[in-house]
């Protein structure tokens, strides 16, 4: 039991709300034989379990930034690299692997996960990759409109950070949120200094003892790419190989646009295109990972809308199934293998910046419908066997996904019964009010 504000943001509420909501069927299909028993919309009813093994869904601890540590790499003839092509690093989340020696990720939720003995401090190799103009940073497009809200913020409690956006990376050591990595020195300066991106991420470690590190992008695709070169450890360091804590046939998928993401999640609404309270570990999507064991993969976009071009919409930010193809968001024709992660569950929040952009309903649901339909028929081809959750909060945006839906059935999807649209009892008064 929480109060919103405070400690706790916007989005974190709903996080935690919408984690509650999703988890009673999530077990069904975790737990379940997978038999065709799926229902188009379904009324929330979590599953109680009644036994000492009990776990509650829980927010990762993970507020507030927690200054890095301070300490040079070794010199090279001291020091041990392990490159992200390294079999016994674990990498989740989209990414594009550009080297033996990098990899790029920009979709939020990535994580890199290492055990090693031996050295009492690590490093990461981490910088900018400016993919391309999409990026927030250079947009002309949020600044000057909230130009007045970055001003207020400035004055209040924090530099403004417009245009100069910028990813944001959690260190956890042995499970522990360790430190706070931001991704925002300039390339340039990297380029005359380039211990600028050695970044010191744990020290005064136990040699003797095995540690796991965790890297963990907490910021979307539109705060900016970053470029991993590896880590770096002392040169009497051993690295492990070890087995992952996702169990194998559990993997989630997170489709959606910034409350996806954890936009605002560690601050209130007026904060939300802040990089340093944007958080996607305490977002609905890695809460229900924790408690599932389960892998999962961010495809969230910030104002992300299905049809695009619609008055107030932004040209990066739809049609989403352009965008959802892709390994980067920040680049085009570049598209994700599919075949390398496949979802047991597909949770989809699609929807919401649809119905904000001012548009008439009967001007945009067609439109809404039909695209919706594509992103289904998409899905469906890349995941034969996957359920497909969709899980809108709003009344127009229910309206517009039952709309979506009926019409991929009546394209030949009629026989298509792990489709669900989950929704609450509030949700559904709202509904039958409108």
């Amino acid at each position: 039991r929480f109060r919103c504000g405070g400690r706790y943001g916007y989005v974190t509420c709903l996080s935690v709300a919408i984690s509650v909501l999703i988890s009673g069927i999530a077990l069904a299909i975790f737990y379940s034989s997978h038999t065709n028993t799926g229902v188009p919309i379904s009324s929330n009813s979590p599953a109680q379990h009644n036994n000492n093994n009990t776990k509650t869904l829980s927010i990762p601890s993970s507020y507030g930034d927690i200054a890095p540590p301070v300490a040079a790499p070794p010199p090279a003839s001291e020091a041990l690299y392990i490159y992200p092509s390294d079999p016994r690093l674990h990498i989740h989340g989209r990414h594009k692997k550009v080297s033996k020696s990098e990899i790029i990720a920009d979709w939020s939720g990535t994580r890199i996960i290492m055990e090693f003995s031996g050295s009492g401090a690590i490093w990461a190799n981490l910088s900018a990759a400016n993919l391309s103009s999409a990026y927030s940073r250079k947009e002309g497009y949020w600044c000057p409109l909230y130009q007045e809200k970055y001003i207020k913020l400035h004055a209040a409690n924090q530099p403004a950070l417009c245009p100069f956006w910028f990813d944001v990376w959690d260190v956890y050591i042995d499970k522990q949120h360790a430190a706070t990595l931001r991704i925002d020195t300039l390339n340039a300066d990297v380029e005359k200094q380039p211990l600028l991106a050695i970044r010191a991420a744990g020290v005064g470690l136990n040699k003797t003892k095995i540690h796991q590190i965790m890297l963990f992008k907490r910021t979307g695709p539109k705060k900016g790419g970053t470029s991993f070169g590896g880590f770096i450890l002392e040169n009497q360091a051993r690295v492990h190989r070890f087995e992952s804590e996702y169990l194998p046939d559990r993997k989630i998928e997170i489709l959606g646009a910034s409350e996806e993401n954890g936009e605002c999640a560690l601050g209130s609404r007026k904060d939300f295109y802040s990089s340093l309270l944007e958080s996607s570990r305490v977002a609905y999507g890695s809460v229900l990972g924790d408690y599932f064991q389960a892998d999962y993969h961010f495809v969230a976009l910030g104002s992300a809308d299905l049809v695009g071009g619609e008055p107030l919409a932004k040209p990066d930010s739809g049609p989403f199934l352009k965008y959802y193809k892709r390994a980067l968001y920040g680049v085009s024709g570049d598209d994700w293998d599919f075949n390398s992660y496949i979802p047991n569950i597909v949770l989809i929040a699609n929807g919401i910046t649809d119905w904000q952009n001012g548009v008439g309903n009967n001007t945009l649901m067609p439109k809404f419908a039909n695209n919706l339909a594509q992103l289904l028929t998409t899905l469906r081809k890349q995941y034969p066997e996957t359920w497909i959750l969709f899980v809108p909060w709003q009344a127009q945006q229910i309206r517009g996904v039952t709309a979506g839906v009926d019409l991929y059935q009546r394209q030949g999807a009629n026989n298509d019964t792990k489709v669900v649209i989950q929704v609450d009892d509030l949700s559904r008064n709202l509904i039958r009010r409108h």
